[in-house]
């Protein structure tokens, strides 16, 4: 008997393998799935702030071509998936809420989706831009705003070509990189690595993590800079041609560039992971 059901196990194997190498990924993941999209368009000239919130869609936040916001659900799901599908866009006061819903429940049978939430953005300052997910990945891409804040309890995030006063993230798990910005960083997460790439350092950075790695790449170095590592279990490394180390022990290491005065200080703390300036 359980020679016939390991033959068994065997040739389903097989045939998945083949039916893998017939199809492409697209077509496997199209399999069952139509095409889905819901969008709606607000004028929020007198908006000053921005509030995104998902709990399990990925969010993709980028400059629009016109002066009013456009948010919109996209992607393919299973036809009996569709009508869980929904969003919630108007303003308050002076905020504009945008809400992507997922109803959650127990489904028979092959059920896919890869539904994202799009937003599209005037050229604007905000005053105020938050982006909060559950589960779904973060992506943010040409921002402007006095203060940025994200969260994440699960998912990736990356923002690209920001300019804010300070941007502050908290996450639970998940990883995050920050491309091309300018402004201070705050931020902190209990299971993750965090990236920071920036063409010089121009404002102070505080990050501490729980579990991970975090790397800052700059294409210049700082004029002048105070660097503090504070790590549990990992190495500590600033490959700044003009860094000059003030102190290094096995859980921490401190130095400057130049004369380390003004008001750039790069305040990184892990219990477990690897930290690097680049």
């Amino acid at each position: 008997m359980r020679k016939w059901v390991a033959s068994a196990l065997i040739i389903l194997g097989i045939g998945i393998i083949g039916v893998l190498l017939t199809f492409d990924r697209d077509e496997i993941w199209n399999f069952g799935t139509e095409p889905y999209s819901k969008s709606e368009t607000i004028d929020a000239s007198s908006a000053q702030n921005i509030a995104i919130e998902t709990k399990s869609i990925n969010v993709n936040v980028i400059r629009g071509t016109g002066k009013e916001v456009v948010a919109r659900l996209e992607g393919r799901a299973s036809a009996n998936y569709a009508d869980r599908f929904d969003m919630d866009v108007e303003q308050s006061g002076d905020t504009l809420h945008i809400t992507g819903k997922y109803k959650d429940g127990f489904m028979i049978g092959f059920n896919f989706e890869n539904i994202k939430l799009v937003v599209e953005l005037p050229e604007k300052a905000w005053k105020q831009f938050e982006v909060k997910s559950a589960s779904g990945n973060i992506r943010l891409a040409d921002i402007q705003a006095d203060k940025l804040d994200l969260s994440s309890n699960s998912g990736n995030v990356k923002v690209e070509d920001y300019t804010v006063n300070q941007l502050e993230f908290a996450m639970a798990s998940g990883n995050i990189v920050l491309e091309e910005g300018k402004g201070e960083i705050k931020g902190n997460t209990n299971s993750g690595n965090v990236r920071i790439n920036s063409e010089q350092i121009l404002h102070p950075i505080t990050v501490k993590v729980r579990t991970g790695n975090v790397v800052i790449a700059s294409e210049n170095e700082p004029e002048s800079a105070k660097v503090q590592f504070r790590t549990g279990s990992g190495n500590s490394k600033v490959k700044w041609n003009h860094f000059n180390t003030v102190n290094d022990n096995e859980d921490a290491m401190d130095g400057i560039v130049g004369s380390g005065s003004g008001n750039i200080v790069i305040d990184v703390e892990t219990r477990t992971g690897n930290l690097r300036i680049q």
